[in-house]
């Protein structure tokens, strides 16, 4: 059984790319960030003990949620200073959204790499979509980034999600029906609702 670390956010997308490895026969660890603006936390862990009652903690494990702040700094410090018009000589059809995640998602990335290597596990997957707009859509930046991951003996596979029938459907519906042939409906975790005041307010 093949072990594949797995980007996991807690939404659709990350979820069906969790049963779609476990329909492969793989064990999966996953793995979130937190780029400190992140107020989902409990979400994940809703999502977590979701995947884990149905295939059980042996098939599904969950590293933690780690706080990618520190990387994102050092990178600023380095690339604070750079003129939007060299950014764009790498990434020419850059949009002001996918400029705002870069940091986010390389700090990401590195953080994911460096857990692979220290626990010996060569495969790292993502739940993004093909039409994804940030910059997890820029085929450069997975050049980059598969580069990186290559030097640690990692394979990243991204996107996983042919999302072509997705697009086509209303409201995502396609995805919903994936969701539920797995045994699964689209669940958030529910806050506890606020006790009221014996005066009844």
């Amino acid at each position: 059984m093949n072990t594949v670390l797995l980007l996991f956010s807690g939404g659709k997308d990350s979820f069906i790319a969790v049963c779609r490895e476990i329909r492969a026969g793989n064990r999966v660890v996953l793995i979130s960030f937190n780029n400190s603006a992140v107020i989902g936390e409990k979400n994940i862990l809703h999502g977590v003990a979701r995947l884990q009652r149905k295939y059980g903690k042996n098939r599904i494990m969950y590293a933690g949620c780690y706080n990618t702040g520190a990387i994102i700094q050092s990178l600023k410090g380095k690339w604070a200073g750079v003129p939007w018009n060299v950014l764009g000589e790498q990434y020419p059809n850059l949009t002001n959204t996918q400029i705002t995640c870069l940091h986010c998602q390389t700090a990401m990335w590195i953080a994911a790499i460096a857990y692979a290597r220290a626990k010996g596990i060569g495969q790292i997957d993502a739940g993004y979509k093909q039409s994804d707009s940030f910059c997890t859509g820029l085929k450069a930046f997975h050049q980059e980034i598969q580069t990186l991951a290559e030097k640690y003996f990692c394979k990243i596979n991204f996107p996983v999600l042919d999302d072509s029938a997705w697009v086509k459907s209303p409201g995502g519906i396609e995805r919903d029906y994936e969701m539920s042939r797995y045994g699964f409906l689209h669940s958030v975790c529910q806050q506890p609702a606020a006790k009221q005041s014996l005066a009844g307010a």
